[in-house]
């Protein structure tokens, strides 16, 4: 069974490839997960969230240091962000951080 995400307060889900995206589209919680906006890593990430229901509001295209200046770049200085960070370490397992920016 995949882990529970805690979805209180996050500002939006970071996929960091297309097995994030198929993690997530497996997850019980789909329905609310849906509901946040995604940054994708690259364009391949990004395709395969809208393909799968999600609304992608940042594509990066130059890898996750990239992604990552253009998320500090897009949030809010004066109000934390809450983001679910969604890695895959192979086909089978994957994982959930929640973080917080500020």
């Amino acid at each position: 069974l995949a882990p529970p995400i805690d979805t209180h307060g996050v500002q939006a889900l970071v996929l960091t490839s297309r097995n994030a995206v198929h993690a997530l589209s497996q997850h019980p919680q789909k329905h609310d997960l849906l509901a946040l906006p995604v940054f994708a890593v690259g364009k391949s990430t990004a395709a395969a969230a809208r393909e799968a229901g999600f609304t992608v509001a940042l594509e990066g295209s130059a890898g996750g240091a990239e992604l990552a200046a253009l998320i500090a770049a897009r949030c809010d200085p004066h109000r934390r962000a809450r983001l679910v960070v969604a890695c895959v370490g192979g086909k089978q397992s994957c994982f959930f951080l929640k973080v917080q920016v500020s």
